[in-house]
């Protein structure tokens, strides 16, 4: 099958391809509740079964692609753990596949690609809209249980995608390396309720601020949490934004072509789905352009918020300052360079730098 450089692909280029050999689509639909003040995620196995893209298989975020044994939530499986659940689902090394949620913006589909790039696989696509976008268009839903035969999946991990606590804390201290934080501007600026996926309000000192859902419009990037439930629930459509408007929403943040870049978040999730997209603006080839540079340089990295965030524990500050947005002194245009794999970009995860 025909495939671009493009990390994502349509509802009508999967609609074309559902019975393609050597093609595994899986769902990665997740939920979160809130209990004592805390976020917590969880598989929705039952939302699979209820209807899913014909073909489909379900991946738990939670139980298949997170490590239970680490003290920090929803951090990513060890190389064992994911490669029996790769292996399990009919991913072997050759495989294509595409990943979608019902979250909107790409969540856990975007954490999966990331995961599986972690992991050293190349072959993988983001549904562009996810579910919802499917849906919208009529197209079919299965209730029929999927289970493949099984795969070999070998791991090789790629370090260099994944920022560690001391990449963070070093960054502090430079001018070649800018931090992204992915959350919405309430939460990046210290207002509204406390940080329920972290606990501390506030950004990391010196971060830019580019909400995840500003991809999919820059008008949404002031949007509350309140507002972004009203959006979620809208019926509005997540496909990603036009390569122009992507390009001038991130040179108003100033991410430059001669800076290495780590988006982050609350636990891993919006941090890779506005990462990989930032690249973007230019082509629609976003991911595989600043994450794999066309001669093949590593330029993504990532790494997930939470850790940041708990109290008095990562040494790290947070900084809650409402008259910081963006810094453009600091940060300029990474258009045509980031298209041409010269800027790195890295994700950071605030959660795990606290066990770093």
């Amino acid at each position: 099958m025909k495939l671009d450089s493009s990390p994502l692909v349509s509802t009508e280029w999967l609609a074309n391809h559902l019975n393609d050999p050597g093609l595994r689509i899986v769902d990665v639909r997740w939920r979160s509740r809130y209990e004592n003040g805390l976020g917590i995620s969880f598989d929705d196995p039952e939302g699979y079964q209820s209807g899913h893209i014909p073909g489909a298989v379900f991946a738990g975020m939670i139980s298949d692609l997170s490590d239970p044994n680490h003290h920090v939530p929803d951090m990513l499986a060890p190389p064992e753990q994911f490669a029996a659940a790769m292996g399990r689902i009919g991913v072997g090394n050759d495989t294509l596949v595409v990943a979608y949620d019902n979250m909107g913006l790409p969540l856990g589909s975007a954490r999966l690609w990331w995961a599986l790039s972690y992991y050293g696989h190349d072959r993988v696509r983001v549904l562009d809209g996810g579910l919802r976008e499917w849906q919208s268009e009529g197209r079919p839903l299965s209730t029929v249980p999927i289970a493949p035969a099984p795969s070999q999946f070998t791991v090789k991990p790629r370090p260099q995608w994944l920022a560690t606590k001391a990449d963070v804390v070093a960054a502090l201290a430079q001018t070649t390396t800018i931090l992204v934080d992915c959350l919405n501007a309430e939460l990046y600026r210290g207002g509204g309720d406390r940080h329920l996926w972290g606990q501390r309000a506030g950004h990391i000192p010196g971060a830019v601020n580019v909400p995840y859902l500003a991809n999919i419009d820059a008008a949404l990037a002031t949007a509350t949490a309140a507002e972004r439930e009203q959006i979620l629930a809208s019926g509005r459509s997540f496909r990603f934004s036009r390569p122009d408007a992507l390009a001038a929403l991130y040179r108003t943040a100033g991410v430059v072509p001669e800076k290495e870049v780590i988006t982050y978040c609350g636990r891993g999730y919006a941090a890779p789905a506005a990462c990989w997209r930032s690249s973007s603006w230019a082509t629609r080839e976003s991911v595989c352009t600043m994450a794999r540079g066309r001669n093949g340089a590593l330029i993504y990295r990532f790494r997930s918020s939470r850790a940041f965030r708990q109290p008095f524990a990562s040494g790290i500050p947070m900084t809650p300052n409402p008259a910081v947005n963006i810094a453009p002194s600091r940060r300029s245009d990474l258009a045509h360079k980031a298209v041409r794999g010269r800027s790195p970009l890295r994700w950071a995860s605030c959660n795990a730098l606290i066990a770093a």
